[in-house]
C-alpha cells in the first residue's frame, strides 16, 4: 500500500507572515521563477510586504511573478521593494496587471533610464512611488496613474555614487511643462537632491492643484519665476533649503499659495 506524503511549502505552516526579505539572495532566482524544473514557494495569504532588492544579476532583470502569483500571492501583497535590480526601462510588460493591487512600490537605484507610456496602466491602486537614484532625465505628462498621492523622483539622474547621502547628480532634469498631468490625487512630491535649474512660471507644476508637501532641498534651483508656484493652492509645505543659487525671489513668488 502506498502512503501519500504530502510535500510541505517552505513557507508551511507560517499563517501570520506579513513581510518577508530576500535582500541579494541572488541564487534563489532560479527558484522564485520556477526555473529547471523548481517550484515557487507559496507565499502566505497573511503576506503584504515583500522585499526582492539586489536579487537579479541580469543586465536587464524581470520580476518573479512566479513567486509573486503563486497560490494567488498577488492577491494579498500591497507593498513591494525592487531597489537594487537592472530595470532599465519601465514598460507595461514588466509591471503586469497581476500586480493591480500593488499599493507602494520602491525602484531606487535600479538603473531606470526611461518610462514608456503606458508603464503604469496595469497597476491601478499604486498610491507610493519611490524611483530615487535612477538615471531618469525627464518625464512626461499622463505616465503615472491618477491613483498616485506619492511620487519620489529624488536625485535623478543619479551618475554619482548611490551609497552617498545628499548628493547632487551633476547633469540637469529637464523638467517638462505639465509633466505632472493626469496625477490628480498627487499630495506629496520629493525632487530633493537634483540638478533643476529654472522653475518657470506656473508650468512645470500644472496639473498638480493638490500637492500638499513639495520637496526641492539642494535641487540645484537656480531661478523662481514669477508665479512659478501659482496652481499649488492646496500647498502646506514647501522646502527650498540649500538652494545656493537661488539670489532673490520675485514678486508674486507666493501667489497661489493660499494654505502655505
Amino acid at each position: 500500500m502506498l502512503l501519500f506524503v504530502p510535500v510541505l511549502d517552505a513557507f508551511a505552516p507560517l499563517t501570520s507572515l506579513v513581510h518577508v526579505d530576500f535582500f541579494n539572495n541572488t541564487l534563489l532566482i532560479p527558484f522564485f521563477m520556477g526555473l529547471n524544473e523548481n517550484v515557487p514557494p507559496i507565499l502566505p495569504a497573511s503576506i503584504r510586504q515583500v522585499g526582492l532588492g539586489s536579487i537579479s544579476l541580469l543586465p536587464q532583470s524581470q520580476l518573479p511573478y512566479p513567486l509573486l502569483t503563486q497560490g494567488g500571492a498577488n492577491d494579498s501583497i500591497t507593498t513591494i521593494n525592487l531597489s537594487g535590480n537592472n530595470y532599465i526601462q519601465l514598460t507595461s510588460t514588466l509591471l503586469r496587471a497581476s500586480l493591480s493591487g500593488i499599493v507602494t512600490i520602491v525602484m531606487e537605484k535600479c538603473n531606470i533610464a526611461s518610462i514608456m507610456p503606458g508603464a503604469f496602466k496595469n497597476l491601478k491602486s499604486l498610491v507610493h512611488l519611490y524611483l530615487a537614484k535612477n538615471a531618469i532625465t525627464s518625464i512626461a505628462p499622463h505616465v503615472f496613474p491618477p491613483s498616485l498621492a506619492l511620487l519620489s523622483i529624488r536625485q535623478n539622474p543619479m551618475n554619482v555614487d548611490p551609497n552617498q547621502q545628499n548628493q547632487q547628480p551633476n547633469q540637469q532634469f529637464n523638467l517638462q511643462d505639465h509633466f505632472l498631468d493626469g496625477m490628480p490625487n498627487l499630495e506629496w512630491l520629493d525632487m530633493n537632491y537634483m540638478q533643476l535649474g529654472e522653475l518657470k512660471e506656473g508650468l512645470p507644476f500644472a496639473g498638480a492643484e493638490q500637492l500638499v508637501f513639495l520637496q526641492m532641498r539642494g535641487a540645484g534651483v537656480t531661478t523662481i519665476a514669477p508665479a512659478a508656484f501659482a496652481n499649488l493652492n492646496q500647498l502646506l509645505m514647501m522646502d527650498l533649503g540649500d538652494n545656493r543659487g537661488i539670489r532673490t525671489l520675485p514678486p508674486r513668488f507666493s501667489e497661489g499659495l493660499v494654505k502655505s
